[in-house]
């Protein structure tokens, strides 16, 4: 299992940034090429459907579930998809009341013995990184452009 770890500091406080991230239907409007639709709101849960293109201009279609766990973590799985099972973890560190440190953790696994670590990070490298970083800096520009 491969995991890589993307941050940024954010200069707002934390329950607002977790409400930006929070607030996946309004993903689209500040994150680059990303289509998200809630399919199901259940026990807490919601499965969602995302669309998003990579630098090649392929459109990757996945569903996953995503689980919010107190006011510091969001944890999505994906379902259904190219890169079933990769999980991923928003946590929302507060260094001090005006800023936090959002971070962005994926766990990727592929059962392919001996050369799947290196598979999952070269995917990780080629596309999840680049989204993680596009993610980061939406929320970033969105939470910092706020009158506060």
């Amino acid at each position: 299992m491969v995991c890589k770890e993307e941050k940024l500091l954010i200069k707002r406080p934390r329950e607002r940034v977790f409400e930006i991230a929070e607030d996946i239907k309004k993903h689209p409007e500040f994150i680059p090429k990303k289509e998200v639709e809630i399919l199901d709101k259940s026990n807490g849960n919601n499965v969602i459907y995302w669309s998003s293109v990579n630098l090649l201009g392929i459109r990757f279609r996945y569903l996953s579930e995503r689980s919010i766990k107190g006011d510091d973590a969001i944890k999505i799985k994906q379902i259904k998809g190219l890169l079933k099972g990769l999980e991923t973890e928003l946590r929302f560190e507060m260094p001090n009341h005006q800023e936090t440190i959002l971070k962005v953790v994926h766990r990727i696994a592929f059962p392919i013995p001996i050369i799947g670590d290196f598979i999952a990070g070269l995917i990780y490298s080629l596309f999840i990184r680049r989204m993680a970083t596009e993610f980061l800096a939406g929320i970033k520009e969105r939470a910092e452009s706020e009158n506060q």
